[in-house]
């Protein structure tokens, strides 16, 4: 199992000025069942979940992981913002904020896991919107996260890239 393990918990290397640890997963409860990944997140001290894919899709791929997601005692956040598979968010400034969040607590030293059904397109996507808000260039943020095994899949998501881009590096409004 340690080998299983390690390929499904692609650690993203990051670089020297991010204290934080980021995680790629396909769905849990895919390859895996939910003690096992329960056990690893509590390894790698891994306290937030990005989960992009809707509750249908979940229950389809994964119910443990659904009925993991429910649990009112579970101690890790699970932050879901849904995302069809190999789409783009229905609201791209929603995405960002949320983006936004989660890269301070990468910048504070936390340890996140981002993933969709494969743990490749949707998850790229929002890895590399997180490393950008961190202060990542997107053309760094998207040589990182590809070598981590994931990225933008459709022309759509990189449109979405380009886009976070423009508003990251947007002059402050006064």
């Amino acid at each position: 199992m340690p080998e299983l393990s390690r390929l499904l918990f692609r650690k993203v290397s990051l670089p020297e000025y991010l204290p934080g640890s980021l995680f790629l997963h396909p769905m849990p409860g895919k390859y895996e069942d939910i003690a096992t990944f329960e056990h690893e997140l509590k390894k790698r001290n891994i306290n937030y979940i990005i989960c992009l894919p809707d509750m249908d899709e979940i229950a389809e791929v994964s119910p443990q992981y659904l009925t993991y997601i429910h649990k009112p005692d579970r101690e890790i956040s699970i932050e879901c913002f849904p995302i069809s598979d190999f789409g783009v968010p229905d609201h791209p400034e929603k995405f960002l904020v949320l983006a936004k969040k989660y890269s301070e607590l990468l910048i504070k030293g936390e340890s996140l896991l981002v993933h969709c059904r494969m743990g490749i397109g949707r998850t790229g996507l929002f890895a590399v919107i997180l490393l950008m808000a961190a202060g990542v260039c997107r053309v760094d943020a998207e040589h990182i996260i590809r070598n981590a095994g994931a990225g933008a899949q459709t022309y759509a998501q990189k449109q979405i890239i380009y886009w976070a881009n423009d508003h990251l590096n947007e002059p402050e409004k006064k």
